[in-house]
């Protein structure tokens, strides 16, 4: 059932867009079980849908709505995902937010004999906006990023790759449109294509001509819509108006989830496949379906299927436990996912 809600999004878009990677809550109270789950689960006016606060909280895994998260969430353990024969299908995570619902640490939780990691995440104590990005691999700094602002806006990334001092900067340009405004990256020490993204006047990613970006709920959507088709040209540079444009265009619901993401190759601007997405009352994800629309090397194990049925729902409307089914033509699979949510002023629990 696709559903359209009057509230303004949630936003909540992916970190991952791997195969097998995905996220699973628990939250403190209200757990709901599966047999009640249709009876109990959470009225929808129960919930607090809060407003995408920012344009930077779009692809932006700093801030709770990427994870998919509501209410004051203090913390987010996420369990480690195996296959039927017990081999590790995607890492385990611990997550903590702030009180502005930033992310402020994870951790990557130890199986087996994955080496530690971990990332801290630092913020300009005025206006909350990102300052530096430390990534350390077995306590040994791996990378980090340095965020520079002039008049309150983003206009400089600069990355440094520690284990071989490999550095390069990012230069953003944010050009005005009709409709809303189109941001340009352009590395500037390091040779790679400029990615070009432009965003509608509600702040939603609209068009982008990289697919490597979060696709959508945040909560590492299982089908993958990255694929060969990441090229594009500008007639000029540092402006909205492209030719021969290859990459991903964005559709919506009202309520700002995300509809659809289309793939375009760079000539004649022909449409590669589509991946659909259906929520239910609650703005969780229930299905994705992604079809061919002409023919790729790049679309070999299509059409995909994907649906979710959730075992576990708690009073803010987050997800504890839920099964993902996948399947294609050629095979069939099926994960048990979970996770942890403590709130703020509340003690977590598990299902």
């Amino acid at each position: 059932m696709e559903f359209v809600n009057r509230h303004y999004i949630v936003h909540v878009s992916r970190w991952v867009t791997c195969s097998f990677v995905v996220l699973l809550m628990v939250s403190c109270g209200g757990l709901v079980k599966q047999d009640d789950i249709k009876s109990r689960r959470p009225a929808a006016d129960s919930i607090n849908f809060e407003p995408r606060a920012s344009l930077q909280q779009w692809n932006d895994e700093t801030h709770k709505s990427y994870y998919g998260l509501k209410g004051a969430v203090a913390r987010l353990d996420v369990h480690p995902v195996r296959t039927s024969s017990g081999e590790v299908a995607s890492d385990g995570w611990s997550l903590w937010f702030n009180q502005q619902g930033r992310l402020t640490r994870k951790q990557r939780v130890a199986v087996e004999s994955q080496p530690a990691f971990e990332t801290v995440y630092e913020y300009n104590l005025q206006d909350q906006s990102l300052k530096r990005i430390v990534s350390r691999l077995d306590e040994k700094l791996w990378r980090s990023t340095d965020y520079i602002y002039e008049a309150g806006q983003l206009v400089r990334v600069d990355y440094t790759d520690h284990t071989n001092n490999d550095r390069f900067r990012v230069k953003r340009n944010k050009v005005s449109t009709q409709n809303g405004w189109f941001d340009v990256q352009i590395p500037v020490e390091k040779i790679d294509m400029p990615r070009y993204s432009e965003f509608n006047h509600l702040g939603e990613l609209v068009w982008s001509n990289k697919g490597d970006i979060n696709n959508g709920l945040g909560e590492s959507y299982f089908i993958r819509t990255v694929d060969g088709v990441t090229s594009s040209s500008v007639e000029h540079q540092n402006t909205q108006k492209m030719t021969g444009r290859g990459g991903y265009r964005y559709r919506y619901y009202d309520n700002g989830l995300l509809k659809s993401v289309e793939s375009y190759n760079a000539h004649n601007n022909r449409l590669f496949h589509i991946t659909n997405y259906k929520y239910d009352d609650l703005w969780l994800l229930v299905d994705e379906n992604r079809q061919v629309k002409d023919s790729s090397i790049f679309n070999q194990v299509i059409p995909e299927q994907v649906n979710y049925a959730y075992h576990e729902i708690d009073s803010h409307g987050n997800w504890l436990q839920r099964t993902l089914n996948y399947s294609t033509r050629h095979q069939k699979q099926s994960h048990e996912e979970r996770r942890v949510i403590t709130y703020f002023n509340e003690t977590a629990s598990k299902p």
